[in-house]
């Protein structure tokens, strides 16, 4: 049976060995550049050969047991060439065991690099693939970012990876999704008669949550009790976190949704926004704080792959700078959120809420008939 042609990068000039994919791909090659990029390569060169398998013309040839798949981006590390995009989630895995097994650190490196790249798109894929091999920072780094994912989705979800995997590493990915959801849970003080104030900061700014209105006061109580409207907010987030348990769960837009839509009495409606803001944004903290916390179970089996230790701290790294990145975006988006109910509160202690709602169905009228009115007056100047 006549072996298959390579791809045309493999198309090499004066070559002097054939290694043959298991499926029967030819790939040409100079054995000085498996040498230098593989000490096992090195090795096996380097010992008494074995009876060649059939020639490839008039070349020896080494058999292997990887496919066509896997060893046509493999060997292409190996080339004095630029590396070839990893971009194929499903071959990742087979090359990073390939890399493993003959000690090609180019492409182990560069697997590595692309399963962290996957994790914000496929946490779950890239987590059945670092559990098969052993890669422990990727499995903690994907386990921590398939928290955003809800689990009916990713039940919902057909990932093929998950069949090289056990039933013990899907069964701790849950548990460790169950305890992160319990640990928000707990921290926000968010269960169903958790009314005390821990969540909140220890300078006194948590005072604007305290209403003494005996509407809102609960049954048989005499103390403050908080308004109806955070109740209101800190259920539904409640019900965020049983879904996604991560602190991107706490959105301003919904506290403010809640305060406005609560028909708050006089002292609610007296609260300080800014005070709202860093309420919530100290929440969120508390939560990926809590969540941090939490460490996700893992078998140090035999075949881990063994990354060094400045491998792991980039990829440790990695995950903190997109923490941060998500946590600026969430502290810009307090603010901008802030500023609208700073300017909403003003409306409310000049001229009471129903004043302000009447303002804003009048603008909105009045944006309808201007908004065409200057879409028709500038299609007529670019006419002309």
């Amino acid at each position: 049976m006549q072996a298959a042609s390579p791809p045309f990068v493999f198309d090499i000039a004066h070559a002097d060995m054939i290694i043959r994919s298991s499926d029967g791909t030819d790939f040409p090659m100079y054995k000085v550049d498996l040498v230098r990029s593989s000490p096992i390569f090195e090795t096996m060169f380097a010992l008494p050969q074995p009876d060649q398998g059939t020639p490839g013309n008039g070349l020896p040839v080494i058999d292997l047991t990887e496919s066509a798949a896997v060893l046509q981006v493999l060997l292409r590390f190996s080339l004095p060439r630029a590396p070839p995009a990893l971009n194929d989630l499903s071959t990742i895995g087979p090359v990073l065991e390939a890399a493993r097994k003959y000690e090609l650190a180019p492409a182990g490196e560069a697997c590595l690099r692309a399963l962290e790249r996957a994790v914000p798109r496929e946490p779950l894929r890239v987590y059945a693939i670092a559990c098969t091999v052993g890669i422990e920072p990727i499995v903690r780094l994907a386990a921590r970012t398939s928290l955003r994912v809800p689990l009916a989705q990713l039940v919902d979800t057909t990932i093929v990876e998950l069949e090289s995997t056990s039933g013990e590493e899907l069964r701790r990915l849950i548990k460790y999704r169950h305890d992160c959801a319990r640990a928000a849970e707990s921290l926000a003080c968010l269960s169903p008669s958790g009314y005390n104030t821990s969540f909140l900061p220890a300078d006194g700014s948590h005072d604007m949550f305290l209403c003494s209105c005996t509407s809102r006061r609960r049954s048989g109580g005499t103390g403050p009790t908080f308004p109806q409207w955070w109740n209101a907010y800190r259920q539904g987030l409640r019900a965020k976190l049983q879904v996604c348990p991560w602190e991107g769960a706490v959105r301003s837009q919904d506290a403010m949704q809640a305060f406005l839509s609560s028909g708050a009495c006089q002292p609610c409606s007296q609260v300080s926004v800014n005070q709202v803001g860093h309420a919530v944004a100290y929440v969120s903290t508390k939560i990926s704080e809590g969540v941090a916390g939490i460490r996700l179970e893992f078998d140090m089996r035999s075949g881990t792959l063994q990354i060094p230790a400045r491998r792991i701290s980039r990829t440790l790294s990695a995950s903190q700078t997109t923490d941060a990145h998500e946590q600026d975006i969430a502290d810009t988006d307090i603010q901008r959120v802030t500023r609208g109910l700073a300017a909403m509160y003003r409306m409310c202690r000049s001229g009471g809420f129903l004043l302000m709602m009447t303002m804003l169905r009048f603008y909105l009228s009045l944006l309808k008939i201007l908004v065409p009115f200057f879409i028709s007056f500038l299609a007529r100047i670019a006419r002309f």
